[in-house]
């Protein structure tokens, strides 16, 4: 008889020669255990999986009754084996999820199959288990679950309105913030339409309708993209923005009437002004004509209440016109004059003017600057009362046996701050590479740290009684400010109390260059607003630029004529411009809302134009003149003396294209 053991392999060899195993399935699937086995619990058949999952090598298991030994106690004392064997033989097929042993004892989250195995004639011989170990999954899914409540007590008790949305639209999950913005509870919200488009990343003001007890309100929403209980959602993070809206239309309404009211404030003191002036020059003029006695002896008494009159009526003067300068200048209406402007000469007029008035308090009224200081870029006049203004008010608060010192050097490249072309066009002097420096210093009371940040604003009084002497109308340094403003400058003050004060400002230098750049920027006369414009530029041939300045100068312009009536036919537009140099007389063509690629057509239009027409100059044929490449803004440069220098001069032997599109064609149309 033979013995259990050779029974068992007997049946185990029947088996594999009986029973259709996919080797290949078993043998490779290691994420699985298969485990096969007759019906009395011997295993007959173990993969590499089962080995890696539990732990046991097949030489350890094949042969043996261990099935059961893959089960907790606790499941085989409740009836679980029997439960699996019962339910295979009804139904062929047992699903089982729980817990499983490994070869240490440890225990591990297992989903399990158990199959009847038959052999060819449909006998059952057996069935096979295949385990999945959930170790990784189970973990995943309670870090998912610590995470997702974790992320559910962030939320619920950040101020920010939150809400997660499903990719159809429907409110999956609100916090409490959603809750008071909406007016609505979260019962009411989950699960209705969020009525407002869901873009990732994307930003957007919306208007909230609430319940009726709470009205409207604003919100800016933000969008996220995230996985919410394993599908594709999105987070809506709601700030609310009604109370800033309400500031801010409140702020508007507010600054609205501000500037209606300094309009009126405006209007108003120009028109007193004028209005005072009248009167003061009638009554001036009657107190001159007493004071010469050209209308009778005066005795001394007279002589002296007259001689206060007239001194009142010159401050009383003096205060109105610095009223109409201020307005004017903070209205951008004051004309300047720009021309070459000799500061030297200024600087030695101001040392004649104000020496007697120095010498009276026993101060010392000192110049410095260089020999070869250049010309500044400016009005002349109020160069002069900037001057004035400054040294004034030095002597002024300056006690005796002090100094004041007026400085001018080369400052080189424009400090910080000062205006550039596309923040201020009129007299801006952005082009210009090189500045003053003009100071006026002196050894008086100086200005404590808290005043020097105001004393520019109009009507400003430093509330001090080393001052209150010579209180003034607090309005010079503010009109000094803006006309070294409006002249391209900027101002500075440093002082320290008890030792005195120096105000520095800058003016540009004079350079033919920098008066056609700056010409030019006025002529031009582009919005800071344009989003892109271009520039071409056209310049003559060589023995027309030498005529420039002589006497052919009538020949040059007629010639200018005749070219821009020809560039007229191609460009025609209201925003566009031609404008003549005027140092170097060539032609600036400014082409408003125009890309560099459009401006390559609008050029090749202009050379078939040239083309087509002569031109005579000093009576005899001159060559066609050359237009540049294209520059635009703000690709190119951002102020007008960046783009002229980005300008590429063609070639003189260029070849001319030789079809174009007629000259009437619209340049920028295409």
């Amino acid at each position: 008889m033979k013995s259990n053991d050779n029974l068992i392999q007997d049946r185990i060899h029947y088996l594999r020669a009986n029973t259709d195993f996919v080797s290949t399935i078993f043998d490779n699937l290691v994420g699985y255990a298969i485990v096969a086995a007759d019906f009395d619990g011997n295993i007959i058949a173990y993969n590499e999986g089962a080995h890696q999952i539990f732990g046991l090598n097949p030489g350890e298991v094949i042969g043996k009754k261990l099935i059961e030994d893959f089960f907790p106690d606790e499941f085989k004392r409740s009836g679980g084996i029997e439960h699996i064997n019962s339910e295979l033989l009804e139904k062929g097929r047992f699903t089982f999820e729980g817990e499983m042993l490994r070869k240490d004892r440890s225990r591990f989250p297992a989903h399990a199959v158990f199959t009847l195995t038959r052999d060819k004639e449909g006998q059952i011989v057996g069935f096979v288990k295949i385990v999945q170990d959930l170790s990784k999954q189970k973990q995943a899914e309670e870090l998912l679950n610590a995470n997702e409540a974790r992320f559910r007590l962030i939320i619920d008790s950040n101020a920010t309105a939150m809400l997660i949305v499903d990719e159809e639209g429907i409110i999956n999950f609100v916090n409490p913030a959603a809750e008071n913005l909406f007016g609505r509870k979260k019962e009411e919200l989950i699960g209705s339409s969020f009525g407002f488009p869901t873009v990732a990343g994307e930003k957007a003001e919306i208007d909230i309708v609430r319940s009726s007890d709470y009205g409207t309100a604003v919100a800016e929403m933000h969008i996220t993209k995230l996985d919410w209980k394993g599908k594709p959602s999105y987070l809506a993070s709601l700030f609310d923005i009604t109370a800033i809206k309400a500031g801010s239309e409140a702020s508007k309404r507010a600054n609205e009437e501000l500037l209606r009211l300094n309009t009126m404030k405006t209007q108003f003191i120009s028109v007193a002004s004028h209005e005072l002036r009248t009167p003061l020059t009638s009554i001036k003029n009657a107190v001159d004509i007493i004071i010469s006695k050209k209308a009778g002896e005066l005795t001394a008494n007279q002589e002296r209440f007259l001689g206060m009159a007239s001194r009142n009526i010159n401050r009383v003067t003096a205060m109105i016109n610095d009223l109409l300068d201020l307005t004017k200048l903070e209205s951008k209406r004051t004309e300047l004059h720009l021309s070459e402007v000799n500061v030297v000469i200024i600087l030695q007029q101001l040392l004649e003017t104000f020496n007697p008035q120095a010498a009276g308090k026993s101060v010392a009224l000192e110049l410095e600057y260089p020999k070869d200081l250049p010309t500044v870029y400016g009005d002349q006049q109020r160069v002069e009362q900037i001057f004035y203004n400054l040294v004034g008010n030095a002597l002024k608060f300056t006690p005796e046996g002090g100094r004041v010192t007026v400085s001018a050097r080369i400052a080189g490249a424009a400090l910080e701050g000062v205006h550039d072309y596309l923040a201020q066009t009129k007299g801006s002097g952005s082009a210009l590479s090189q500045w003053l420096e003009l100071s006026v210093t002196d050894t008086g009371i100086g200005i404590l740290p808290e005043d020097q940040k105001h004393i520019f604003e109009p009507f400003y009084q430093v509330e001090d009684n080393l001052m209150m002497a010579a209180k003034g109308t607090g309005l010079g340094l503010a009109i000094t400010k803006e006309l070294i403003e409006a002249l391209g400058g900027k101002i500075s003050v440093k002082s320290k109390r008890g030792q005195g004060s120096r105000f520095s400002f800058m003016l540009p230098a004079y350079s033919p260059h920098s008066v056609e750049v700056t010409a030019l920027e006025k002529m031009a006369l582009i919005h800071p607003n344009s989003p892109v414009f271009s520039l071409l530029e056209v310049n003559f041939v060589q023995e027309v630029m030498k005529s420039l300045n002589c006497q052919a100068r009538d020949d040059v312009e007629q010639l200018h004529e005749r070219i821009v009536g020809v560039i007229r036919k191609v460009v025609h537009r209201d925003g566009d411009r031609i404008i003549v140099k005027p140092i170097s007389g060539g032609l600036v063509i400014l082409l408003d809302k125009t890309t560099k690629e459009k401006a390559v057509i609008v050029r090749k239009k202009i050379e078939g134009a040239f083309s087509r027409h002569p031109f005579f100059f000093e009576g005899r044929s001159i060559s066609v003149p050359t237009v540049s490449e294209p520059v635009a803004f703000p690709e190119d440069g951002v102020t007008l003396e960046e783009l002229l220098s980005a300008v590429k001069k063609p070639k003189v032997d260029y070849e001319i294209p030789t079809e174009y599109p007629a000259d009437g064609a619209d340049a920028t149309s295409k």
